[in-house]
């Protein structure tokens, strides 16, 4: 006893007192106040801000590494369903081990995906434009 170090205060309200010396101490020992640990300002999870955005907006272009990503993600998932948390580093290390002449498949469909995104953003910018117009 008296080994410990203790954080907070201890109160003890409905405790019967045995003596009248303690009766005293008890009674002018009414005020108990809660303790209220202040709160971390990174616990748990970050809350992830919502796009207010525009549905009709076209997806945004993916690179040579997201059309690999999705390709082996989907294989490694179909052969290990309980180890998905291993997959991102799996893949990583697989598209740094992938030769020039191979990262080249992956990237030009990196490169007709942009080309796909300017495409659409511009003709979104157009119907926006001449929908503005008209109000």
């Amino acid at each position: 006893m008296g080994f410990e170090v203790l954080n907070g205060v201890l109160y003890y309200p409905h405790q019967q007192a045995q003596s009248s010396s303690s009766k005293l101490v008890a009674q002018s020992c009414k005020a108990i106040v809660p303790y209220n640990p202040p709160p971390h300002p990174h616990s748990g999870r970050r809350s992830r801000r919502r796009r207010n955005g525009d549905p009709n907006r076209p997806k945004p272009n993916r690179s040579g590494y997201n059309f690999f990503f999705a390709e082996k993600h989907s294989m490694l998932k179909s052969l290990h369903p309980h180890r998905e948390r291993e997959f991102t580093k799996m893949i990583g290390e697989s598209w740094n081990n992938l030769s020039p002449e191979e990262k080249m498949v992956y990237q030009n469909n990196g490169v007709k995906d942009k080309e796909r995104y300017q495409k659409e953003l511009k003709e979104y910018k157009e119907r926006m434009m001449t929908t503005s117009t008209c109000y």
